[in-house]
């Protein structure tokens, strides 16, 4: 989910923000023995980690929890997934009682169990301490993986002597007067206190839970601010019995991962069995510095072994939920007549403990004909079924695009039939606007050549001494204006025009109308 996700990324980011996630297994699980002891603070069960009786109570077995594996290219990650219930467990200082806010958390969220860091690459793995060495997996087809763990090269140091060097770091009392993380000024009802993680001033109300810190060898809880909670190792680094179905991707990535392979090197058998066993009986190395009450698995031995199919057990088995463990079923049966307590998972291999050895059981074909038939019954159906969808979906895409294709072919057509009429009104205003112009060029040549013919006309008048078409029109009389005699100097004659010679002369009035060029009339003069 998202809000998985954001937690797995924020846990990493406490870390070490460039590491890159290479395999994720939401589904795993982790094998736990259970050991009885008296504790201030345990209430009868485990005290380890951030939950209360988190392992259930048992003189002598083992319990599986649903685990998430995380390997990134420099470290793995083993976290829960916390739930209401678990949330509701969460361990709370000895004298501060668990707030109601503390129980709401919302489920989904992630807490780190353990961070293994992973060796570096062209470094032998069994000289660093505090890292991954090695992984271990059986000859049967089962899904347990052993993690080795090489432990940090320390002694154990008194509790005491650890929180003096932590103080060390730690905020000066007087430097905030109100708490870091929720703003809320501290008080006389209203503590201050110092997360045992980040070191900052925190009130009572931000720091309900206490936590186990065995990276800095603190095996009781300790308080921490809810800020931090979840972001740092609650489970000591020892060796550590997983259940995970893709071991062998997961085993590969880290072989990968710890021998660090560059273009050329070639990985060889002989260089992949050095961090790659395969065992059937193997034995977990205790860790010197974390107290046998601390341990998860204190140097048990673990035994992988084929037991016969489901369908041969003796019909006298009887199944019963098992404390604390949601989704697993505990069984008791008799094997080699020694009773045992049999912790399975579903989907994971049977886990039982057997004369003090852990052995995990799984089946002799490592999967059964009908578990085979089964499997393939769900193959087809999911086949089938995917059939059937990618069909619906491709009529679905069919239908789409047919509508899309009616959709752009109508806008085409609409943009084509809008084109058409632009074009078309475009057309009628260009005529119409070359109608206006020659009407124009008519008028004004109309114009022009009415003003040419009243000026010769004036000028033909003036030279043959005859009235004007005007003053012949008025009925003017010639005899009542005196009589001026017109002396025009005689024109000098000159060349004809190639136009004129070759033209006719006449002595009409409509050639002089029509050429303008008439030679000059001879003077008229009185008679005496």
């Amino acid at each position: 989910s998202g809000r998985g996700k954001d937690s797995m990324y924020r846990i990493i980011d406490h870390y070490n923000p460039k590491e890159n996630v290479l395999f994720v297994d939401p589904n795993a699980a982790q094998i736990v023995r259970s050991v009885h002891h008296s504790g201030s603070n345990s209430g009868g069960g485990s005290g380890h980690g951030v939950v209360n009786n988190f392992l259930p109570a048992q003189a002598a077995g083992c319990s599986v929890f649903s685990r998430v594996i995380v390997l990134t290219d420099r470290a793995l990650y083993i976290m829960e997934k916390l739930t209401s219930e678990g949330w509701r467990n969460m361990q709370a200082h000895a004298k501060v009682p668990p707030s109601e806010a503390a129980q709401k958390r919302p489920p989904g969220m992630l807490l780190l169990r353990r961070r293994v860091p992973l060796p570096s690459a062209g470094k032998k793995s069994t000289t660093q301490t505090g890292v991954l060495s090695g992984v271990v997996l059986s000859q049967h087809a089962d899904c347990c993986v052993l993690l080795q763990i090489a432990p940090p090269a320390s002694s154990l140091l008194p509790a005491a002597q650890v929180l003096a060097g932590l103080k060390k770091t730690w905020a000066k009392d007087d430097s905030s007067p109100k708490c870091t993380v929720s703003g809320e000024p501290f008080s006389m009802f209203s503590r201050r206190h110092h997360c045992r993680v980040s070191g900052q001033l925190v009130c009572s109300n931000a720091s309900m839970h206490a936590q186990l810190l065995p990276d800095v060898q603190l095996h009781s809880p300790q308080r921490v601010g809810d800020h931090v909670l979840g972001l740092v190792s609650c489970d000591p680094l020892e060796d550590t019995v997983l259940l995970t179905a893709r071991k062998t991707e997961f085993a590969a990535l880290v072989a990968m991962q710890c021998l660090g392979p560059s273009a050329t090197q070639k990985i060889t058998p002989a260089l992949l069995s050095t961090i790659i066993t395969f065992q059937n009986t193997f034995k977990l190395r205790p860790n010197s510095y974390v107290p046998g009450n601390i341990s998860l698995m204190p140097g048990i031995e673990v035994q992988i072994r084929a037991v016969p199919p489901p369908a041969a057990k003796t019909p006298s088995t009887a199944a019963t939920p098992t404390k604390g463990n949601k989704g697993a079923k505990k069984t008791t049966t008799a094997v080699s007549g020694v009773a045992t307590s049999l912790v399975v998972l579903e989907g994971f291999t049977a886990a039982l403990e057997s004369g003090g050895k852990l052995v995990v059981s799984c089946s002799a074909d490592g999967i059964t004909h009908q578990a085979v038939l089964e499997r393939r019954e769900r193959q087809l159906h999911r086949q089938k079924r995917a059939a059937k969808r990618r069909r619906r979906e491709e009529k679905e895409r069919h239908e789409r695009r047919a509508v899309r294709d009616a959709e752009r072919e109508q806008q085409r057509l609409q943009r084509l039939a809008e084109r058409k009429v632009k074009k078309l009104a475009e057309k009628h205003a260009r005529r119409r606007r070359a109608e206006i112009a020659s009407g124009l060029s008519a008028s004004t040549k109309g114009i022009k050549s009415s003003n040419s013919l009243t000026r010769l006309a004036a000028e033909s008048e003036s030279r043959s001494g005859r009235k004007s078409p005007a003053t012949a029109a008025s009925g003017g009389d010639s005899s009542s204006a005196p009589q001026q005699t017109c002396q025009t100097p005689p024109r000098a004659s000159r060349a004809p025009r190639q136009s004129e010679a070759a033209m006719p002369r006449d002595s009409d009035a409509s050639y002089v109308t029509a050429v303008g060029d008439e030679p000059p009339l001879p003077v008229p003069t009185s008679a005496s």
